[in-house]
């Protein structure tokens, strides 16, 4: 159960986008790049989860001093450092092999993610705004993941949406962990004010709102795709205001995803309709 928790399964959450090139792609009903974008997910969760355990080895001495990730595995005593090592190199070779079958394309922007996160894992972490900067090109890494698995380009349009998006997501976690009991005891949060952190959120909101629009109206499925604005509008604002009551206490945008009703919806909805504008192209 310790070993189960500590891959962070709910975490594979951020790695759903790397289905977005599949269906921006519209071949979400071919099987074979279907086989492919779910592979590609596989891989992503493999690698990201032994991000997340070398992570946890690394910041156990300053997890034990957190409210809520002193109760992890590795910060507890509960799973041995020996321990994870091991699994997180086993799900590390497995996640590599995985990335070289899909092809040489997806083998390097696997390794790209791993460098980018061994970057923010072994310093960048501690630098302010460039720390953010490397989760949201984490994401932008993990479509490009997606689309090399099943050979077709990435939108430029799409990249820069979500690296705003994750951007966005990072400001506002780092505002939450501010607002928390123990900010003073994380290192992340060194050289952050929370009146920066909100000119940083409005700024990254903005910028996504905008660029997912313009992206709306160059698509090549038409304007129609201008119809699922509003959902997006909806879902950051709505993102916002929950994570504004947030107390820091938890692991980030996945948590609020998996607990707000109202953000389940508006996904919900701005997928039902993308998907169904694609089919009716």
């Amino acid at each position: 159960m310790h070993i189960l928790t500590s891959l962070r399964p709910r975490q594979w959450l951020k790695n759903l986008v790397v289905f977005a090139p599949v269906v921006f792609a519209n071949l979400f009903l071919v099987p074979e790049a279907m086989l492919g974008s779910a592979l590609a997910f596989l891989v992503l969760c493999m690698l990201s989860s032994a991000v997340y355990l070398l992570n946890d080895i690394s910041d156990r001495d300053e997890d034990r001093a957190h409210p809520t990730k002193r109760h992890r595995a590795i910060a507890s005593g509960k799973l041995s450092v020996r321990a994870a090592v091991i699994i997180a190199t086993s799900v590390l070779v497995l996640g590599v092999a995985g990335a070289i079958s899909l092809g040489p394309l997806a083998a390097l922007a696997a390794l790209a993610f791993l460098a980018v996160n061994a970057v923010y894992s072994y310093g960048g972490k501690r630098v302010p705004i460039f720390d953010v900067m490397l989760i949201g090109a984490s994401f932008v890494v993990r479509v490009l993941v997606g689309a090399a698995a099943i050979l077709v380009p990435a939108s430029s349009w799409l990249l820069l949406t979500l690296f705003f998006l994750a951007t966005y997501l990072g400001f506002t976690k780092r505002t939450a962990e501010l607002c928390a009991s123990t900010a003073s005891s994380r290192s992340s949060l060194k050289g952050y004010q929370a009146a920066f952190l909100d000119h940083a959120r409005s700024i990254t909101l903005t910028t996504t709102l905008a660029l997912y629009t313009l992206y709306t109206f160059d698509s090549p499925f038409g304007d129609a795709m201008a119809l699922t604005v509003p959902f997006v509008f909806f879902g950051l604002l709505r993102y916002q205001a929950i994570a504004d009551a947030d107390s820091g206490d938890n692991d980030g945008p996945s948590h609020h995803v998996y607990k707000d009703r109202q953000l389940q919806v508006a996904l919900i909805l701005w997928g039902a309709t993308v998907i169904g504008l694609l089919l009716a192209v």
